[in-house]
């Protein structure tokens, strides 16, 4: 749990509160592992993989919502605030948190569908 709970930037105790109702839903299931019995390790089930899924799903439509709603120019003020965001976050900087690698999803090729679908419709 001590793993996870780093990586979250959580106690270790709020970790293993948050894992054991994870587990309690059937959202992830725990096994010992057979390299090191001080170690948990934890898997999604299908159960879980779908609720990741559908709450991926909701988030994206709410998002979709509200850009949908704003003019082409707020959601290109809207794509460069937030590459600008990321770029910043991401840089090293003294005494700030150093985020562990992973991926975004393009802002560009994004914004681009929905500017391209905005033109679409006033056509």
């Amino acid at each position: 749990m001590s793993d996870l709970a780093r990586a979250l930037d959580l106690p270790a105790s709020l970790a293993t509160r948050v894992v054991d109702e994870l587990s309690a839903r059937s959202l992830v299931k725990r096994f010992d592992d057979d390299a090191d019995r001080r170690r948990v390790l934890l898997r999604l089930t299908p159960e879980g993989q779908a609720a990741i899924v559908a709450a991926q799903a909701e988030a994206e439509e709410q998002i979709s919502a509200v850009i949908e709603r704003m003019s082409p120019k707020e959601t290109d003020a809207l794509v460069i605030g937030l590459e600008s965001f990321l770029r910043v976050l991401h840089e090293p900087s003294h005494g700030a948190v150093v985020l562990p690698d992973h991926t975004h999803v393009s802002l560009d090729s994004e914004a681009a569908t929905l500017r391209t679908s905005r033109l679409r419709e006033d056509a």
